[in-house]
């Protein structure tokens, strides 16, 4: 028998060894998402758009009437004061560096939220690797206002965690108000969301009474009906219907399942107001300060809402979704009846996230190899993940009972953070309409912790139930903790070694960024033309916007954006016609290997073709200048691709 001392030695040694492997794997999530990093570039440019109206905004530019975006003003606030409090330069290099910073940090955070919920060290490893894995799609878009959405739903889902047994602190209550705020005033669908499931979660915990039942009964019809409502497009198109009808079903027996296991009352509605208030007076606030510094009330709507109702019209991509998804939901309301009647057969569906986390693990693992080259591509089945278990994300609802703590611990009440999980889980797919890309990987940050913590509960179940079966639970727990470290290392060290077979881009703020040869040739060639022909430049077929970084050239306007000729208004192109008329030395960038706009025809593009032919080639790119003494029919003829 051990004496206290040596249990506590043993104690101390379980928990060096733990923090030191945890070290170890935040090491090599940091330096594996390093070398995604830079050596990644997105031939859309997202980073180079953001960077240029940031920059445009620190200089003084009205955000929206002057200076376009797509996103609202507390990424361009936030982004400004970091930039002014350290003095960093608005580079390539530190944008990324300032993304990898968000990327580890939310992997870290994740980590945290499992190990304090389910006191599993192995399991918050676990978590801390797939997640960053995970992110993976943050690398094609550095410094993206995503991932300030990102880093506030990760901060409210652990700030869940803070809620304690004995006594409630109201500033945890305030500071989600914070981070929901900043968030719906960057992208207004996130926040809407966040908003929504926080609140649904404060309610289901606070004490019953009337003016609670009228709220909740409120927010959770908002919740379900949201798909349906945003999708309503193509809900009835042969894929569209899909995701809608799949996220409907979801939410609604999340939250059937959520009012039905009886989570104790820890709250009062006044924690619920303390939310609210702090998520209104911040909204206020930037909404204000944006007013008082230039922009007007119209170009402020116009930003945050009404320019994003057209492009959910015009830029519908289909999700990642499987055929059979509503499918499973449906199956997913029946065996949600089941479990609350305490049917023992349905621990079943505790091997659905094994099967999906080690699927997802495997892909991983065979992706280090492949090149990400786009952000709609599909990493890690997050298509699969979302059709298969969004559905069945209340499962991590069943333990608990009321009065009952799901973990041993007793500084915190564990319901709450996962309640709190789970509706987020189940609302935050939606981010993903009208175009899926990096926001499925973002949307479904929430679900892959409730899986992994479902695989918690699965192995809790098996101990508890059926005793005989733990040693092979466990033995597949330690496969997969093998298959994530595995994947882990073999990214560290496959992403350096690629990386140090590229070249150097060198150009200004870029000298971290390594890309292939016959990239880093065309970009350096580009810059080097513009410097030499051109007081300003705009870009076909979108807007290649990190050349006015590289080269240090203004952009004529403060309209620049990635696919301008679909986003821009006939007036505001005009407005850049106006600009382009002022200047003498004017060039204009064409790249036949990029995508090709929606929209072929344009004041701005039919202007660009009738006064501007190419003069210089490269490949697949073309600088063209003002043209002197040649018909309209022949500048549309030198447009055409060299050797088509």
């Amino acid at each position: 028998m051990f004496t206290k001392p040596s249990v506590k030695l043993l104690r101390r040694c379980v928990e060096l060894r733990f923090f030191t492997a945890f070290a170890i794997a935040t090491i090599a999530v940091g330096v594996a998402g390093y070398q995604r990093l830079f050596s990644s570039f997105a031939s859309y440019d997202d980073e180079g758009y953001v960077m240029v109206s940031l920059c445009q905004f620190m200089a003084g530019g009205n955000l929206y009437d002057e200076v376009y975006s797509q996103y609202g003003p507390a990424y361009y606030w936030l982004s400004s004061l970091v930039h002014q409090v350290t003095e960093w330069p608005v580079t390539h290099d530190i944008t990324r560096f300032k993304t990898l910073l968000v990327w580890t940090g939310v992997s870290a955070l994740a980590a945290a939220w499992l190990y304090r919920v389910t006191r599993s060290g192995s399991l918050a490893m676990i978590g801390l690797l797939f997640v960053a894995f995970h992110l993976e799609r943050l690398a094609m878009e550095p410094g993206h206002p995503q991932e300030l959405c990102l880093l506030a739903v990760a901060a409210c889902v652990f700030l869940a965690t803070m809620c304690n047994t004995s006594s409630v602190d109201s500033r945890s209550f305030v500071a989600m108000g914070i981070a929901t705020a900043l968030c719906l005033m960057t992208k207004i669908n996130v926040g809407l969301f966040l908003a929504l499931s926080l609140s649904a979660a404060m309610l289901f915990a606070t004490q019953d009474g009337r003016i609670r039942k009228l709220l909740l009964s409120s927010i959770v019809i908002a919740m379900v009906v949201m798909p349906i409502l945003i999708g309503r497009h193509e809900l009835f198109s042969s894929t569209g219907y899909r995701f809608p009808v799949l996220l409907t079903l979801s939410i609604g027996v999340t939250l059937w399942v959520g009012g039905r296991v009886g989570i104790s009352p820890i709250l009062e509605l006044r924690h619920v107001f303390y939310f609210w208030s702090a998520l209104i007076l911040v909204s206020t606030v930037v909404a204000l300060g944006t007013i008082a510094a230039g922009t007007s009330w119209q170009g402020l709507s116009e930003g945050i809402l009404l320019q994003h109702v057209s492009f959910v019209s015009s830029h519908y991509h289909a999700p990642p979704i499987h055929t059979f998804a509503p499918v499973a939901a449906c199956v997913a309301i029946f065996a949600a009846r089941r479990a609350l009647a305490g049917r023992t057969w349905i621990q079943v569906v505790y091997v659905v996230p094994v099967v999906l986390l080690a699927g997802a693990t495997m892909r991983h693992l065979v992706e280090t190899f492949q090149p990400l080259y786009h952000g709609s591509q599909d990493r890690g089945q997050i298509g699969l993940l979302v059709s298969y278990f969004t559905p069945y994300v209340w499962i991590i609802l069943l333990p608990i009972r009321s009065g009952r703590m799901t973990t041993t611990s007793t500084d915190f009440n564990a319901d709450f953070a996962r309640l709190t999980l789970c509706l987020v889980a189940a609302l935050q797919p939606l981010i993903a309409h009208p175009v899926p890309g990096t926001q499925m990987a973002i949307g479904s940050l929430a679900l892959v912790l409730a899986m992994l913590v479902a695989i918690h509960d699965g192995i809790k179940t098996l101990r508890d139930n059926q005793p005989q079966m733990l040693p092979v639970a466990r033995g597949l727990v330690t496969g997969l903790i093998g298959l994530v470290v595995i994947t882990a290392l073999c990214r560290a060290t496959f992403l350096s070694y690629e990386r140090s077979r590229l070249t150097g881009l060198q150009l200004p703020g870029a000298t971290r960024l390594r890309l292939p040869d016959d990239v880093v040739a065309k970009e350096c060639w580009t810059v080097a033309q513009l410097r030499e022909r051109a007081d300003t430049f705009v870009c076909l077929p979108s807007g290649h916007n990190s050349l006015y970084v590289w080269s240090g050239i203004e952009p004529p306007t403060g309209f620049n954006a990635t696919v301008w000729q679909d986003l821009f208004t006939d007036d505001r192109q005009q407005k850049i016609i106006a600009a382009i008329d002022l200047r003498q030395r004017v060039c204009v960038v064409v790249d036949h290997q990029e995508p090709s706009s929606l929209r072929t025809r344009g004041p701005l593009l039919d202007y660009l073709r009738k006064n501007f032919e190419p003069v210089v080639v490269r490949g697949a790119r073309e600088i063209w200048q003002r043209r002197r003494n040649t018909s309209v029919d022949a500048v549309a003829s030198t447009a055409q691709p060299v050797g088509s």
